[in-house]
Parts: C-alpha cells; sequence; structure tokens
C-alpha cells in the first residue's frame, strides 16, 4: 500500500468538517466530481425499491424436474 497515494490527515479533517458543515451524509474527501457519489446514491435508492418483497424471487425456488 505505500505506492498508493495518500491525502494528509490535515486535509481529510478540513473536507470532512467542510462537508459535515454542508449536511453532507457521505464525505469522500479525495473525490473531485460528486457526480459518481450521486450515481451511486441514485443506484442505492433504486435497488432498495426493488427488493423490497416478502417473496422469495424465482431463483430461489428449486427448479421442477
Amino acid at each position: 500500500m505505500s505506492a498508493v497515494p495518500r491525502m494528509e490527515p490535515d486535509k481529510v479533517v478540513e473536507a470532512s468538517l467542510a462537508d459535515l458543515a454542508d449536511g453532507v451524509v457521505v464525505s469522500v474527501p479525495g473525490l473531485a466530481d460528486t457526480a459518481s457519489l450521486t450515481d451511486l446514491e441514485t443506484a442505492s435508492h433504486a435497488l432498495v425499491g426493488v427488493a423490497r418483497t416478502a417473496e422469495l424471487p424465482a431463483r430461489y425456488h428449486p427448479k421442477a424436474i
């Protein structure tokens, strides 16, 4: 891991505190373009929406022989 660039701790704290002050729930200090985070949040909401069911999906039922 030593070859992986790392942000200095004071910069992480600075960014995290700024996000906290802005009401940001998920802080990713190294993320320059937040579009990816927005896409992830949108996909997460869609996944939760389609996964809410009281029944197991068909893929979990034994196949008829």
